[in-house]
């Protein structure tokens, strides 16, 4: 490549750069983008798009949960239980058993400063 250095001047310039072969950099840019947007194996993207992961149930991890967290499932409402499972998806069952603690506090703080959760919409 090489580059010329004019004074400078009101005018807009257009630059294009050429290699020795006469591709732009443009044509290389856009090559490049359609080499990381295309799949290397056309049908793989075909074959995930059939398969769905199971959803996780509140259900299925009851009995993975101590007494008090048991009690504390069964007591929510259909609002709050559909958060709970939002975050039961999220987070995994592991880390749902393990923080069900806190998914407890949260929704008792929001209840005490916005009301008992049988009201929100």
């Amino acid at each position: 490549m090489t580059a010329f250095c004019e004074a400078p001047t009101d005018r807009a310039v257009t630059v294009e750069l050429k290699s020795q072969s006469g591709v732009t950099l443009e044509d290389d840019l856009i090559k490049a983008l359609d080499e990381l947007l295309q799949p290397t194996d056309p049908g793989a993207a075909v074959k995930n798009t059939t398969e769905t992961p199971s959803p996780i149930l509140l259900d299925s991890i009851l009995p993975r949960l101590p007494p008090e967290g048991q009690a504390w499932f069964n007591s929510l409402n259909p609002f709050c239980r559909r958060a709970v499972e939002h975050d039961l998806r999220a987070a995994g069952p592991e880390l749902f058993v393990r923080y069900w603690k806190s998914l407890r506090d949260t929704l008792e703080k929001l209840e005490r400063d916005f009301g008992p959760s049988d009201n929100w919409k």
